[in-house]
Order: C-alpha cells, then structure tokens, then sequence
C-alpha cells in the first residue's frame, strides 16, 4: 500500500519551480554571453525560448491542465531542436559551431531534467546538462571573439545553473513540489551568486599574472575557475544520486 500511495504521489516529489527557473534562465544568460554576433544571440534565445516552454510545459502539467501542458512540451521541445538545427549551420569555424550547438542543447536538456521527463534521470541529466554547457565555454576559450570577462561570467553562471538545478532536484524530493520554496530558493541563490562573484575575481586576476592573449590560459583559468566554485559549493550541496530518491 505505501509503495502505491508513494506512486501516486511521484509528481509531487519533482524539482521544485522556483529553483528550476532560476537554473534554466542562468544557463540561457550564460550561452547568450559566449554570443559574439546578433545572429549567435538569436540562436540561444531560440534555444532559451524553447527550454523556457519545457519547463512551463511541467509546471501546468503540474498544475493539472495536461492537454495544454502537453502542447506546451511538445512545442518546447520543437523550438529547442530548431535551436540545434541552426547552430549546426551557423556561418562560422567549426569550433564556433560546436559551441553554439553545445550551447543550445544544455539549456534543453536541463529543462527536461528539471519538468522532469523521468524523475530518476534528473540528476544525470542535470550533469549532461552541465557537461555540454561547461564545454560550450570552454571552446570559447580558444577563440579570439569573446572577452575574457564574459567568459568568466558565462561559466559562473553556467555553475549556478547546476547548482540551483541540483538543489531544486533535492528540495523537491524533500520537501514536495507543491511547497512555497521560493524564500529558500532566493536564498540559495544569493549565496550561490556570491561564490560565483568571488570565483570571477578570482579568475581575472589568474588572468593577470600570465600572458592571457594565448588562448591555453584562457582554458586553464576557467577550468581553474570551476574547480573553485565546485569546491565552495559543496560545502552545501545536494547529492548527485538524489536522483534514486525520486524513484516512484
């Protein structure tokens, strides 16, 4: 009996809206920073339009109106494929384009981490989501197009992404998708910024001490980067394997 009583209950153990919100508008701030021309910036807002109609597409699910929730998916995941399709063709270096293709896939992928499309793969998908976001910057590193300071803000925001994606995965199992955690979510936040704002400093001044026109440092100092935020925000971070939590 209480195995069923729990699978009937699944959908409210999901992540928690405040908090995927928060990740899912980061990491789509985070790619349209690596922009260098008006027609990449139309890309990752294709990219984040569809993302953001994923993860409305859960919530009014959520919410009971699944015929319209369902339209909401459908379209969301459409507009993120149509985001792919033309980073794919976009008129640049294949290094550029691998980026941008990176960078319009993670955003997707969180957001169907985050509605979720299975509760057990949430945290697998919030790290591929990651993953590729992560790799989007970093071969921007190697290009000449972007400035350094967008390039350090970019990777800031793509970890507070992942951070708030993962606590929302571990609020909603804790507590319930249906809880008001936008107070706790606003919180986490605002710690998370502060570490990235810190990690940002940090990295300007790597900058600083070597000769950061070659573009090796530039990758150096943002790997050097996210291992710093990584290691300030385990101090109060949700475990990956939440994902085994969510098991109806």
């Amino acid at each position: 009996m209480s195995a069923e009583m729990d699978g009937d209950r699944s959908p409210d153990t999901g992540p928690a809206f405040p908090g995927s919100a928060v990740a899912v508008v980061a990491a789509v701030g985070a790619m349209a920073l690596l922009a260098t021309d008006p027609l990449g910036l139309a890309v990752v807002a294709v990219a984040g339009t569809g993302a953001g109609t994923l993860l409305l597409g859960g919530y009014l699910r959520f919410r009971g109106r699944r015929v319209v929730g369902l339209l909401a998916l459908t379209a969301g995941l459409a507009t993120v494929l149509v985001a792919v399709g033309l980073a794919t063709v976009y008129p640049a270096g294949w290094v550029t384009r691998v980026s941008l293709v990176f960078g319009t896939v993670g955003p997707g992928v969180l957001a169907a981490a985050l509605v979720p499309l299975r509760r057990s793969w949430a945290g697998r998908l919030v790290g591929l989501a990651t993953a590729l976001l992560v790799g989007a910057v970093a071969l921007r590193g190697f290009l000449s197009g972007t400035g350094r300071v967008s390039l350090l803000v970019a990777l800031a925001g793509v970890v507070v992404a992942w951070d708030a994606a993962e606590h929302a995965v571990g609020l909603g199992a804790d507590v319930g998708r249906g809880a008001v955690t936008v107070g706790v979510s606003a919180t986490h936040l605002v710690g998370s910024l502060s570490v990235g704002l810190v990690a940002v400093v940090a990295a300007v001044g790597l900058y600083a001490i070597g000769p950061s026109s070659v573009p090796l440092v530039s990758v150096v100092a943002l790997l050097a980067a996210v291992v710093g935020l990584l290691a300030a925000l385990a101090v109060d971070h949700v475990p990956a394997g939440d994902g085994v939590d969510l098991e109806p």
